[in-house]
């Protein structure tokens, strides 16, 4: 399944790479320290988790840009009631636009928004009959970046973003998203 999804970035990226070769474009690798809204989701695994994030941008028209993006994160927790062993894996699959603001020569400003689908799995771990959770839902993101050009070439990134996703559970409303703060790496071209 992984490797699945590995091979399909891939692709992605090299699609997204060659239809912009003309445009300006941008790859941008980020640590997002994900701060989950879900009362539940905190109580069974955590208040944080970690999360990397992949997004690459195509220039088109003057400051305005098109992306794509991906994140990912698996946790390892314990159901509330029962304490038994869970595992949860959440992939998000974004697109959206944003708009580059240059502040001076070496620093920018970058707000964006967009849809992340988002892909979900909770499985009991270590149990004779694991119950499993598996669904999607669909969430608005907005956020703002800063970016320090390095070089002509590579730039330091960082920034906070807010994930809106909702989903029912068993008849439960579930809050899948949270807040991000973000620190990483990319290359313009």
């Amino acid at each position: 399944m992984m490797k699945k999804k590995i091979i399909f970035i891939f692709i992605l990226i090299t699609l997204v790479t060659s239809f912009s070769y003309s445009l300006g474009k941008f790859v941008n690798i980020s640590a997002n320290i994900f701060l989950p809204s879900d009362s539940n989701f905190k109580e069974a695994y955590s208040s944080s988790v970690l999360m990397p994030s992949l997004k690459i941008g195509i220039i088109a028209h003057k400051n305005i840009y098109a992306w794509i993006g991906y994140q990912f994160f698996s946790k390892k927790g314990e159901t509330i009631q029962l304490k038994e062993e869970i595992k949860y894996t959440q992939y998000n699959t974004g697109i959206g636009l944003g708009y580059l603001r240059k502040i001076n020569n070496k620093i920018n400003m970058d707000l964006y928004t967009g849809l992340y689908y988002i892909a979900y799995k909770e499985v009991e771990i270590n149990v004779d009959n694991p119950s499993k959770v598996r669904d999607s839902t669909i969430g608005f993101i907005f956020g703002v970046s800063m970016y320090y050009r390095l070089n002509k070439l590579l730039f330091l990134s960082s920034g906070v973003r807010y994930l809106l996703a909702k989903d029912t559970i068993d008849t439960e409303q579930s809050n899948f998203g949270g807040i991000q703060l973000n620190m990483g790496f990319g290359l313009r071209f």
